[in-house]
């Protein structure tokens, strides 16, 4: 086994720490900021700070005073936060510690979608009312432009309106957010609801906590008084458009999709697979077999609905990708259907399991091709499992 080093290396000697190999990332030493991103030769020049919006807000209301306050990083007793640096062959690590926030980025080497991104773990602990954020500060020509997505569907175009005040410039975040220009695309996932806005061109404000110890008139008439750790979760993407132009700005309108490599981090996330382990696949059993298999990238199982022990509603949902963008080595949603054709007896349905709609063409409904649908459509396929075990 090989063994590892622990070493100290004094602030005042030491240079910017990089991690990452596929996807990189540079932090100050003495403060431990992230101050740049790269991937594919491509570099984003960040300046990262916790800041906190005061006001007359509550756990239901968001009504900040005004612009965000800086949070300070330094202890009482002068001592910059402490960083540790973790780096091995599978992963690169760092931990930063600041006086109300634990910071915990990750970065797999590789190649893959899994070394694509970089995980931010977060750990708050708010001793003072308020709202806290984590602001990410870049150089991204976004203008006054952000995008978020409606509830893991469709992705929403918001521009930032400097006649409204600061709660009407930030928007609900339920999964995933980015900023991008012509050239580069920053993006970032969630595994839970956040609010996040861009109060200025380039900047990205992720509400990352809240404690308010007032009543707000809208159903918590008890103050917060504790103090418990908050954890959530960040993933950072950094994506190059193929051309100089994104494909929505060429058509005049805003409507935009992630990347199909952007998606699968989005999906690994919010549904993280677990691992089987077997002595090999045809120990496993028949009906086990049957979903070893990729599902296809532009399509998403949502949900398989109990109908009966031989049947079930498999309800799939279309996804948009941003073609410009990097691209996957999935397979084809047409392999996808093939293979499900071949495993199940699929006939296309309602949503409803209440609902019937028996096959009325002579033909195999299998054989033809479904109707052609559009990006976030969804689609509900009664299928009929075998009615015993195969070898």
């Amino acid at each position: 086994m090989e063994k590892f080093s622990v070493k100290s290396i004094p602030r005042e000697t030491c240079s910017d720490i990089m991690i990452g190999s596929e996807f990189r990332a540079t932090f100050s030493c003495q403060t431990g900021r992230l101050t740049s991103v790269s991937r594919g030769g491509v570099t984003v020049r960040t300046m990262m700070s916790i800041v906190i919006f005061k006001g007359n807000s509550g756990v239901y209301l968001f009504r900040p005073e005004g612009p965000a306050t800086a949070q300070t990083i330094i202890y009482e007793n002068g001592d910059f936060p402490p960083i540790l640096v973790v780096k091995g062959h599978v992963r690169d690590r760092v931990i930063v510690q600041y006086p109300n926030v634990e910071l915990t980025y990750t970065i797999i080497h590789g190649k893959g979608v899994e070394a694509s991104y970089m995980d931010i773990d977060i750990v708050t602990r708010l001793y003072e009312d308020g709202e806290l954020s984590l602001r990410l500060e870049t150089d991204i020509q976004n203008g006054d432009s952000i995008f978020t997505d409606l509830n893991g569907m469709s992705i929403q175009h918001h521009r930032y309106r400097e006649k409204l005040q600061v709660q009407g410039n930030i928007f609900p975040m339920p999964t995933l957010a980015f900023i991008q220009d012509t050239q580069k695309r920053l993006t970032f996932l969630t595994d839970s609801p956040h609010g996040v806005g861009s109060l200025n061109p380039g900047w990205i404000d992720i509400i990352i906590a809240n404690k308010w110890s007032v009543y707000d008139k809208r159903g918590n008439p008890e103050p917060e008084k504790e103090t418990l750790p908050t954890p959530s979760k960040l993933r950072v993407t950094l994506e190059t458009f193929n051309s100089k132009t994104p494909s929505s700005k060429k058509l005049g309108y805003l409507t935009e999709y992630l990347s199909e490599e952007a998606s699968l981090a989005q999906q690994s996330l919010l549904n993280p697979g677990f691992i089987l382990s077997a002595p090999s696949p045809s120990s496993l059993p028949f009906r086990l077999r049957q979903y070893m298999k990729e599902f296809g990238r532009d399509e998403e199982l949502v949900n398989l609905r109990y109908v009966s022990p031989s049947s079930a509603l498999l309800i799939r949902r279309k996804l948009g990708f941003n073609c410009n963008l990097p691209r996957s080595t999935l397979p084809s949603a047409e392999e996808a259907r093939l293979f499900l054709r071949e495993q199940f007896s699929m006939v296309e349905g309602p949503l409803s399991p209440l609902q019937t709609r028996p096959a009325t063409s002579e033909e195999d409904p299998l054989l033809n091709e479904p109707s052609p649908w559009q990006p976030m459509e969804i689609r509900t396929d009664h299928v009929t499992f075998p009615s015993r075990e195969r070898a």
